[in-house]
């Protein structure tokens, strides 16, 4: 291999250990420390809020050992402070610490989309520890592309596709009232005619996101059931 190409193949490698070290040095800080147990590792989206299954703000947890002064920030990939949750240290008894995030920087204005982390100061020591569990600030809600559609005359199967990981579902309306809501599976829904009173059904296919997002503008299928 010529030195041309072996050398960022060589600095692709040493910025993976550094990463993998950094977040190996952030666990065992938390095995030895009063922090323990985050829960932290989420998905949520302010863009959503009021949607049936929205995850508006981020829920942020952690078990304080023993009684003492805590600061709280989340940061972004490099470290930079984006939102300090704590004005400064705050005395914090021993036990659970719940706190929340909104998604909003200290300007008060929406963080872009990304992956951010809690940051927590000890007041006893003075040390700062960074929860290496992601928090996933999404605002962007998943399409949906119906990809076939096959009819006969006892049903309609319909194929589509999420834009992303996602749950799906079908939604039912008839003369626009909806009358159904079903969760899909395996991108694939069959729709029976069988038994189905006479009129218009609109089958309509959105996705939910882990943030909580849903498609905005979902496809829509005609079934006329004579």
């Amino acid at each position: 291999m010529s030195r041309s190409r072996a050398a960022p193949i060589l600095l692709a490698l040493l910025i993976a250990a550094s990463g993998v070290s950094f977040l190996r040095a952030e666990q065992l800080k938390l095995q030895h420390s009063a922090l323990q147990h985050p829960k932290v590792k989420q998905a949520f989206s302010p863009a959503c809020d009021g949607q049936p299954r929205c995850r508006s703000e981020a829920v942020l947890q952690f078990t304080l050992g023993k009684a003492q002064p805590v600061a709280l920030r989340i940061v972004d990939a490099d470290g930079n402070t984006v939102r300090a949750l704590t004005d400064g240290e705050v005395q914090t008894p021993r036990g659970k610490l719940r706190t929340t995030w909104d998604g909003r920087d200290d300007d008060g204005r929406l963080a872009p989309d990304g992956q951010y982390r809690l940051a927590v100061t000890l007041g006893d020591d003075d040390r700062t520890i960074t929860i290496p569990a992601p928090i996933n600030l999404d605002t962007v809600a998943p399409t949906v592309a119906v990809t076939r559609v096959d009819r006969t005359p006892r049903s309609v199967v319909v194929h589509f596709l999420a834009s992303e990981q996602a749950d799906t579902f079908r939604r039912v309306t008839l003369d626009g009232k909806e009358v159904q809501e079903t969760r899909t599976r395996h991108n694939v829904s069959r729709f029976s005619l069988k038994g189905r009173e006479q009129g218009v059904y609109l089958l309509s296919f959105v996705a939910v996101d882990h943030a909580g997002n849903t498609t905005e503008n979902p496809p829509t299928i005609r079934v006329k059931v004579p």
